[in-house]
């Protein structure tokens, strides 16, 4: 595996593993601190935040794109479609 992939992958993956558990100690009858309640709704505005300017910079300034061929393999759909637009969807722009 590749240094992106693992990284994807904690980032999927963590906070999944993260809500379970919390939600297993919640149903054992620990309940969540201040401190834990804190750390989730910063952490959940940050990810709202995020999201929002990534969707404004994209729609509205069509500042980046993205390289899915970095995570495609042969034979990926994702593959097919990671190729550069072609002349024609470029001049409709």
């Amino acid at each position: 595996m590749t240094r992106d992939r693992i990284l994807a992958t904690f980032v999927v993956v963590a906070p999944a593993i993260a809500v379970i558990a919390a939600a297993v100690l919640w149903a054992d009858g620990v309940a969540p601190s201040r401190t834990d309640l804190i750390v989730f709704a910063v952490g959940t505005l940050a990810t709202m935040a995020g999201v929002e300017l990534g969707y404004h910079r994209y729609f509205a300034h069509r500042a980046f794109t993205a390289r899915l061929e970095r995570f495609s393999r042969p034979g990926d759909v994702v593959g097919h479609h990671a190729s550069p637009p072609s002349r024609r969807h470029r001049s409709r722009r």
